[in-house]
């Protein structure tokens, strides 16, 4: 897979994150403690996985150091969590954009949160993260639903790229 390719999921990921949390932070701090039946059982509770997930890959596959999950000690209301995903969206873009084409074949050792070593290439990596945040921003989207917010602005690739 290019480089190209990868920055620009990067770059589609950050948009994505970005209209997500806008309508998560206009729904309000009620509705996203609000229980419900799903993956993870409120909308906040999503959100931060999604950012943990994002958050502790990057710091993986930079072989740096990091608490799991990142956002246990996270303190601060919606519209400050927004700024830290889309913070950590744009690390992604930045890391991406530093690469070229053989960095992404190289394979990375790590330990998932199990401690349960693992190798895999950085191109799959990479592409899992985007794939995993697409995933749970559409049970975000549902869940959104439920509690009564209905209108969103796209969020599909298609509508990234158009």
């Amino acid at each position: 897979m290019s480089g190209n390719l990868l920055l620009r999921y990067a770059n589609y990921n950050k948009w994505a994150n970005q209209r997500i949390t806008n309508a998560i932070v206009s729904a309000g701090e009620t509705v996203a403690d609000t229980e419900m039946k799903s993956s993870f059982n409120t909308v906040r509770k999503t959100i931060y996985h999604i950012y943990d997930s994002q958050h502790t890959w990057i710091m993986r596959i930079q072989n740096k150091p990091y608490s799991w999950p990142p956002s246990k000690d996270f303190k601060g209301d919606l519209n400050e969590f927004s700024k830290l995903l889309i913070e950590s969206s744009q690390e992604w873009i930045n890391y991406i954009s530093n690469l070229n084409d053989e960095d992404f074949k190289k394979i990375i050792s790590y330990k998932n949160t199990k401690g349960i070593d693992h190798q895999t290439p950085l191109e799959e990596i990479i592409m899992h993260c985007f794939n995993h945040s697409t995933y749970h921003r559409g049970q975000l989207v549902t869940m959104l639903r439920q509690a009564g917010v209905n209108s969103f602005e796209p969020m599909d690739f298609i509508a990234f790229v158009r």
